[in-house]
């Protein structure tokens, strides 16, 4: 099967990068003259931005591929489309991401090219080291399924709105840590692209992956309302229990009374602890994406942290 691959994307990697599976930075060469950008820039205003746009989400998703598979446009051992982009990426519609891949396809540009994939998925108890295609879930074991979600033991166990069973599996959850499930769930996503939508919608991406890991527990993917809709049903889940989730957290994190001055419920627990240079990088993402309501109350936070409330 053929899909899609940055041309050049040795230039990306240093050899920090190479050694783990979660790459959170990229190299990015700095470069204004060349085929490639010149094709690009030349376009009407604000054509030029908007495909340049699309380049660093197409840079972003290629990154977050397995490391033997990094600089590839796949998930879960399938090639990624337009339509599977926009799945991961909800603000940028098919189309968009369709105009880019062919942009940078094309013959004055090549920033990508269509190449042969044949990494095949890895057989149930296989050794990652048996295959170099064949890689563990960054912070599982090495049988783990890839289809199981690693979640941090200390998360809260969610309440308000769930049905019974849903509660009773996260009491479940909350005594028994999922680092050690190796349940093969068909039709539950990849921890990457769980945390790759919840980070787009604005969903901690924590929160949603203990909840795809409850529901990979209680073997929800079975059914097709789980097995096509976990997007909106991990929504509804935030909608109802978002608020208790971050104040349970926080209060974890912070001792008592340590909660900062202008903190508000639905606040993600690093905006006030990451460095603010983090903060910024986390705000000029949601102003990409074009998630206003996330961007303006980054502003607010980093605006209180600079004037030592936090």
């Amino acid at each position: 099967m053929e899909a899609w691959h940055i041309t050049q994307w040795d230039k990306y990697e240093r050899a920090d990068t190479r050694k783990t599976n979660n790459m959170t930075w990229y190299a990015k060469q700095t470069k204004l003259v060349g085929r490639g950008i010149g094709a690009t820039l030349k376009l009407p205003w604000p054509k030029n931005a908007q495909l340049l746009g699309l380049w660093a989400m197409i840079e972003t998703l290629a990154s977050m591929s397995e490391v033997e598979h990094r600089g590839w446009l796949v998930r879960d051992y399938e090639p990624m489309d337009a339509a599977m982009m926009s799945d991961l990426i909800p603000s940028f519609p098919p189309e968009a991401f369709q105009e880019a891949l062919d942009h940078f396809s094309r013959a004055d540009v090549r920033w990508l090219e269509r190449w042969t994939f044949s990494a095949s998925r890895p057989l149930p108890g296989f050794s990652p080291g048996q295959s170099p295609a064949v890689l563990p879930v960054a912070g599982g074991s090495p049988g783990q399924s890839p289809a199981v979600l690693p979640v941090n033991p200390d998360a809260a166990r969610i309440t308000g709105g769930n049905s019974g069973t849903e509660r009773q599996t996260d009491r479940q959850t909350d005594r028994h840590s999922l680092k050690d499930t190796h349940t093969i769930a068909p039709g539950a996503p990849s921890e990457v692209e769980v945390k790759t939508w919840a980070t787009n919608v604005g969903v901690p991406p924590d929160f949603a992956a203990l909840k795809i890991a409850q529901a990979v527990e209680r073997k929800d993917f079975v059914k097709k309302a789980w097995s096509e809709g976990w997007q909106s049903k991990v929504q509804r889940f935030w909608a109802e229990d978002g608020a208790a989730w971050v104040a349970k957290n926080q209060k974890k994190r912070r001792a008592p009374g340590a909660k900062p001055d202008g903190w508000q419920a639905g606040d993600a627990a690093q905006w006030w602890s990451d460095p603010l240079a983090e903060v910024r990088a986390t705000l000029s993402g949601a102003t990409l994406l074009k998630d206003e309501k996330t961007a303006a109350r980054l502003k607010e936070v980093i605006a209180a942290r600079e004037k030592g409330k936090a």
